[in-house]
Protein backbone atom coordinates (compact mmCIF):
# COMPACT_ATOMS: atom_id res chain seq x y z
CA UNK A 1 0.00 0.00 0.00
CA UNK A 2 2.91 1.99 0.76
CA UNK A 3 4.23 1.75 -2.63
CA UNK A 4 1.75 3.06 -4.64
CA UNK A 5 0.92 5.70 -2.87
CA UNK A 6 4.51 6.97 -2.49
CA UNK A 7 5.05 6.57 -6.48
CA UNK A 8 1.70 8.43 -6.75
CA UNK A 9 2.97 11.48 -4.48
CA UNK A 10 6.71 11.60 -6.56
CA UNK A 11 4.12 11.51 -9.97
CA UNK A 12 2.16 14.69 -8.73
CA UNK A 13 5.54 16.36 -7.18
CA UNK A 14 7.47 15.88 -10.52
CA UNK A 15 4.79 18.10 -11.74
CA UNK A 16 4.20 20.91 -9.51
CA UNK A 17 7.12 23.19 -9.89
CA UNK A 18 7.06 23.80 -6.01
CA UNK A 19 7.53 20.06 -5.04
CA UNK A 20 11.31 20.29 -5.91
CA UNK A 21 11.82 22.03 -9.58
CA UNK A 22 13.96 24.66 -8.27
CA UNK A 23 14.72 27.40 -10.15
CA UNK A 24 18.35 29.51 -10.41
CA UNK A 25 18.17 33.51 -9.78
CA UNK A 26 18.78 34.28 -13.00
CA UNK A 27 15.24 32.79 -14.14
CA UNK A 28 13.31 34.83 -11.69
CA UNK A 29 11.52 37.72 -14.36
CA UNK A 30 11.80 40.86 -11.65
CA UNK A 31 8.54 42.39 -11.42
CA UNK A 32 7.16 45.90 -12.89
CA UNK A 33 7.38 49.37 -11.83
CA UNK A 34 4.20 50.13 -9.49
CA UNK A 35 3.21 53.67 -8.47
CA UNK A 36 3.25 54.54 -5.20
CA UNK A 37 -0.13 53.56 -3.12
CA UNK A 38 -1.82 56.65 -2.71
CA UNK A 39 -4.39 56.67 0.40
CA UNK A 40 -6.55 59.94 -0.07
CA UNK A 41 -9.02 61.63 2.55
CA UNK A 42 -12.49 60.59 2.22
CA UNK A 43 -15.53 63.19 1.80
CA UNK A 44 -15.68 64.19 5.23
CA UNK A 45 -15.84 68.06 5.53
CA UNK A 46 -15.54 70.69 7.90
CA UNK A 47 -15.93 74.63 7.89
CA UNK A 48 -13.06 77.57 8.11
CA UNK A 49 -13.79 81.00 8.36
CA UNK A 50 -11.06 83.17 6.19
CA UNK A 51 -11.65 87.06 5.74
CA UNK A 52 -15.19 86.10 6.50
CA UNK A 53 -15.97 83.97 4.54
CA UNK A 54 -16.93 80.02 5.65
CA UNK A 55 -15.18 77.70 3.63
CA UNK A 56 -15.84 73.99 3.23
CA UNK A 57 -12.39 72.21 3.61
CA UNK A 58 -11.50 68.04 4.21
CA UNK A 59 -11.95 67.41 7.92
CA UNK A 60 -8.65 64.79 7.29
CA UNK A 61 -6.28 67.38 6.05
CA UNK A 62 -3.91 70.01 7.72
CA UNK A 63 -5.17 73.48 7.21
CA UNK A 64 -2.92 76.30 8.76
CA UNK A 65 -3.89 79.93 8.67
CA UNK A 66 -2.50 82.97 8.43
CA UNK A 67 -3.27 86.88 7.86
CA UNK A 68 -1.04 89.44 5.50
CA UNK A 69 -2.29 92.57 5.98
CA UNK A 70 -5.89 93.40 7.05
CA UNK A 71 -7.81 92.10 3.48
CA UNK A 72 -5.60 88.90 3.00
CA UNK A 73 -5.81 85.68 4.51
CA UNK A 74 -3.07 82.82 3.41
CA UNK A 75 -4.46 79.53 4.04
CA UNK A 76 -2.84 75.77 3.06
CA UNK A 77 -4.62 72.47 2.96
CA UNK A 78 -2.27 69.75 3.18
CA UNK A 79 -3.10 66.24 2.24
CA UNK A 80 0.39 64.53 2.74
CA UNK A 81 1.92 61.27 1.71
CA UNK A 82 2.95 61.06 -2.06
CA UNK A 83 4.07 64.28 -3.69
CA UNK A 84 3.16 66.41 -0.72
CA UNK A 85 -0.25 67.80 -2.22
CA UNK A 86 -0.98 71.56 -0.72
CA UNK A 87 -3.44 73.82 -1.86
CA UNK A 88 -2.64 77.36 -0.99
CA UNK A 89 -5.67 79.61 -0.82
CA UNK A 90 -5.99 83.22 -0.68
CA UNK A 91 -9.13 84.97 0.48
CA UNK A 92 -8.85 88.49 -0.41
CA UNK A 93 -11.52 91.11 0.62
CA UNK A 94 -11.46 94.33 -1.91
CA UNK A 95 -13.98 97.47 -2.57
CA UNK A 96 -16.79 96.44 -5.38
CA UNK A 97 -15.09 98.61 -7.65
CA UNK A 98 -11.98 97.10 -7.64
CA UNK A 99 -13.07 93.68 -8.78
CA UNK A 100 -12.35 93.16 -12.17
CA UNK A 101 -8.60 94.26 -11.72
CA UNK A 102 -8.37 91.35 -8.58
CA UNK A 103 -10.40 88.71 -11.12
CA UNK A 104 -8.27 89.74 -14.57
CA UNK A 105 -5.17 89.32 -12.37
CA UNK A 106 -5.60 85.88 -11.47
CA UNK A 107 -6.99 84.44 -14.77
CA UNK A 108 -3.50 86.16 -15.80
CA UNK A 109 -1.80 83.77 -13.46
CA UNK A 110 -3.65 80.55 -13.97
CA UNK A 111 -3.44 81.32 -17.64
CA UNK A 112 0.33 81.31 -17.18
CA UNK A 113 0.43 78.25 -15.13
CA UNK A 114 -1.27 75.96 -17.48
CA UNK A 115 1.25 77.40 -20.10
CA UNK A 116 -0.48 76.32 -22.74
CA UNK A 117 -1.66 73.27 -22.15
CA UNK A 118 -5.27 71.66 -22.55
CA UNK A 119 -7.21 71.88 -19.29
CA UNK A 120 -10.90 70.71 -17.97
CA UNK A 121 -13.12 74.07 -16.78
CA UNK A 122 -15.71 73.65 -14.42
CA UNK A 123 -17.65 76.93 -14.22
CA UNK A 124 -21.05 77.46 -11.31
CA UNK A 125 -22.78 79.87 -9.76
CA UNK A 126 -24.04 79.74 -6.51
CA UNK A 127 -26.99 80.92 -4.96
CA UNK A 128 -25.67 83.18 -2.80
CA UNK A 129 -24.13 84.89 -5.43
CA UNK A 130 -20.77 83.29 -5.63
CA UNK A 131 -19.54 82.83 -9.33
CA UNK A 132 -16.53 80.04 -9.41
CA UNK A 133 -13.79 78.42 -11.70
CA UNK A 134 -11.57 75.06 -11.79
CA UNK A 135 -9.19 74.43 -14.25
CA UNK A 136 -7.54 70.95 -13.88
CA UNK A 137 -4.68 70.09 -16.15
CA UNK A 138 -3.60 66.97 -15.60
CA UNK A 139 -0.30 66.74 -17.49
CA UNK A 140 1.04 69.69 -15.46
CA UNK A 141 3.30 68.23 -12.61
CA UNK A 142 3.28 70.92 -10.14
CA UNK A 143 -0.07 72.90 -10.35
CA UNK A 144 -2.66 70.79 -12.27
CA UNK A 145 -5.48 72.20 -9.87
CA UNK A 146 -6.18 75.46 -10.00
CA UNK A 147 -10.09 77.85 -8.60
CA UNK A 148 -10.78 81.32 -8.62
CA UNK A 149 -13.96 82.35 -6.90
CA UNK A 150 -15.44 85.51 -6.38
CA UNK A 151 -18.71 87.56 -5.37
CA UNK A 152 -18.95 91.36 -4.59
CA UNK A 153 -16.92 91.75 -2.16
CA UNK A 154 -14.49 88.48 -1.83
CA UNK A 155 -12.00 87.06 -4.03
CA UNK A 156 -10.38 83.33 -3.57
CA UNK A 157 -7.91 81.95 -5.41
CA UNK A 158 -6.50 78.97 -5.19
CA UNK A 159 -3.86 76.42 -6.61
CA UNK A 160 -3.15 72.76 -5.78
CA UNK A 161 1.36 71.93 -5.68
CA UNK A 162 3.04 69.25 -6.29
CA UNK A 163 6.33 68.08 -5.20
CA UNK A 164 6.87 65.11 -7.51
CA UNK A 165 10.11 63.11 -8.02
CA UNK A 166 11.66 63.84 -11.90
CA UNK A 167 10.60 60.55 -12.92
CA UNK A 168 6.95 61.18 -12.39
CA UNK A 169 6.65 64.53 -12.71
CA UNK A 170 4.40 64.16 -16.45
CA UNK A 171 2.56 61.16 -15.99
CA UNK A 172 -0.65 61.95 -14.89
CA UNK A 173 -1.48 58.24 -13.91
CA UNK A 174 0.77 58.55 -11.11
CA UNK A 175 -1.03 61.91 -9.65
CA UNK A 176 -4.96 61.17 -10.97
CA UNK A 177 -5.71 59.73 -7.17
CA UNK A 178 -4.52 62.87 -6.27
CA UNK A 179 -6.23 65.08 -8.81
CA UNK A 180 -9.53 63.31 -8.19
CA UNK A 181 -9.16 63.99 -4.56
CA UNK A 182 -8.68 67.70 -4.75
CA UNK A 183 -10.89 68.28 -7.62
CA UNK A 184 -13.74 66.25 -5.69
CA UNK A 185 -13.18 68.90 -2.40
CA UNK A 186 -12.60 72.15 -4.23
CA UNK A 187 -15.90 71.17 -6.31
CA UNK A 188 -17.49 70.83 -2.38
CA UNK A 189 -15.65 74.42 -1.39
CA UNK A 190 -17.32 76.37 -3.92
CA UNK A 191 -20.75 74.84 -4.04
CA UNK A 192 -20.81 75.16 -0.47
CA UNK A 193 -19.84 79.16 -0.92
CA UNK A 194 -22.34 81.48 1.37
Amino acid sequence: MKAPLLAWLTAICAMTPSCGLHTSPSDTVPKPMAYPRLDMPDSVYTTVEASGVRLLVNELTGVSISHRGSRNTWMDVSYGGFASPTVHITVTEYNPGDAKGFIDNRRERMRLNLGGLSYELTELTTPSGWTCEMAVARGIPTTPVQILAYDSRHMISGALMLDIPDSLAYDPIATAPIIDAVTRDMTVMMKGLQ
